[in-house]
């Protein structure tokens, strides 16, 4: 029925005209007209002028709501659809689901999982998910308006984007001290495969370090690595120039053979794929860990990437329940990639351009360590990791020291040259003026006993 003749029969109804005639001018039957007198009654609406102005006050489609309280939509804005709900169904109000959605920033996919424990505590059957999801689609465009967006294609193995999380993960660390972890995200373009993690910040450490976990629990590795201007990675980035990126940051990424492009953090439909997931990890991963601070990051990522894997890459993928996300990788992300082949390398960070000096040792972080002689005056690299640091040329590892802090050279004898080696030595032996003159004094004695012996004064 139209928006205009459902009007025009309510309005004869309270206006006093009688079923039968009604219904013939309409071309309904008269039990229908029945039907809208019970239904306006109900509603508060009676025969009589002032019945009449309270219904003119309504809008056509808030009157079809209560005319028809099983009304799923308007067709072309004008027809009236209505489903057959049952007695046992919970009917939710859409306008305040799509209100939420706008205002919580919430997905349609957590109010429908809300929607269904709610449908379960009160011993309610819920509606199909593909009618919940045209009802508040519905009232979302009326609220909004309709969205348009420019369609992003991603060839298969070629690229995953990274990002973080705007919500923190409290926890407590070793020492009992109550941090906030950030949470790393990693998505493959075309697939949408997805990989998350709490990690302790979004240094260079902690990113690096996540980007090798997500590999390894990928077990492919892409060409390309889209990351937005995060100072874990980005030195410096200007309009028309090339990206700057750290050089720790870059030294790891070299080492998977993989690029790293930027995209412009003001503009998301460059890396939409890890945009998407970023919210469904917040809105609706996140809520469902136990919100314990005193588990460890351990046991949060063990509980947060199972739920990754039950809620978006095992979850049906586009309103189709066979091709998941993990389908789509595990079908054609899979062949265009490449296989990871070696073990995840450690993170060193990484101090590219060192000069040695004539004194055959480089400066690091504040304290000097020797290189062998032969590279006095070249160009080097210094690697840290822990407390270890590599030294090297051309790719090439030449030296490697323990890192004390104690403020003093680091020198290694097998660095000198020969007559460097010898005074080295000797000072080694007599570090001081007493240990000098007491070998003396040894000598002395030893040399009196042989001349004694001799017979010699």
């Amino acid at each position: 029925m139209k928006l205009r003749t459902m009007t025009a029969i309510c309005m004869e109804i309270l206006g006093g005209f009688k079923h039968r005639d009604i219904a013939n001018k309409y071309g309904v039957s008269p039990s229908t007209v029945s039907i809208f007198k019970h239904r306006l009654e109900k509603e508060g609406f009676y025969k009589g002028i002032d019945g009449c102005r309270a219904l003119a006050e309504l809008s056509e489609s808030e009157l079809a709501r209560r005319i028809y309280p099983g009304m799923i939509d308007l067709k072309d804005g004008d027809v009236i659809i209505v489903g057959r709900a049952k007695p046992d169904t919970y009917i939710p109000d859409f306008k305040e689901i799509a209100n939420e959605v706008i205002d919580a920033k919430v997905t349609r996919k957590f109010c429908f999982n809300e929607y269904l424990d709610k449908c379960e505590s009160i011993g309610k059957k819920p509606v199909s998910s593909s009618d919940f999801y045209a009802k508040l689609g519905n009232e979302l465009k009326k609220l909004k308006g309709a969205k348009i967006y420019m369609t992003q294609d991603h060839p298969y193995g070629y690229e995953v984007c990274i990002d973080y999380c705007g919500q923190t993960w409290p926890y407590f660390d070793s020492k009992q001290h109550l941090r906030h972890g950030s949470v790393f995200v990693m998505t493959w373009a075309a697939s949408y495969m997805t990989f998350a993690m709490v990690v302790p910040g979004q240094t260079t450490k902690c990113t690096c370090e996540a980007i090798g976990k997500a590999f390894q629990y990928f077990g492919y590795i892409p060409y390309n690595l889209q990351f937005d201007n995060g100072t874990a990675a980005v030195v410096k980035h200007t309009v028309g120039a090339e990206t700057i990126f750290n050089d720790s940051f870059h030294h790891y990424m070299k080492q998977f053979k993989i690029s790293v492009t930027t995209s412009n953090p003001y503009s998301p439909t460059e890396k939409s794929c890890v945009e998407a997931m970023v919210n469904m990890v917040q809105n609706n991963v996140l809520p469902a860990i136990s919100h314990d601070p005193h588990l460890s990051l351990e046991e949060v990522n063990r509980q947060l990437i199972g739920l990754v894997d039950k809620y978006i890459n095992k979850a049906k993928f586009r309103n189709d329940s066979t091709r998941t996300r993990e389908y789509l990788f595990k079908t054609y992300e899979i062949a265009k990639s490449r296989k990871l082949e070696c073990t995840i390398p450690e993170f060193y960070e990484h101090i590219p351009f060192i000069k040695v000096g004539l004194d055959y040792t480089v400066k690091v972080k504040g304290e000097r360590y020797s290189v062998p002689y032969q590279y006095a005056g070249e160009y080097v690299s210094a690697s840290i990791c822990g407390n270890q640091l590599k030294i090297c040329h051309d790719l090439k590892e030449i030296a490697t020291h323990t890192i004390t802090n104690d403020g003093t050279n680091h020198i290694k004898l097998e660095h000198m040259p020969e007559n460097h080696r010898e005074v080295a030595l000797k000072r080694l032996m007599y570090p001081n003026f007493k240990s000098l003159m007491d070998a003396a004094l040894k000598m002395l004695k030893i040399t009196k006993v042989i001349r004694q012996s001799r017979g010699e004064k």
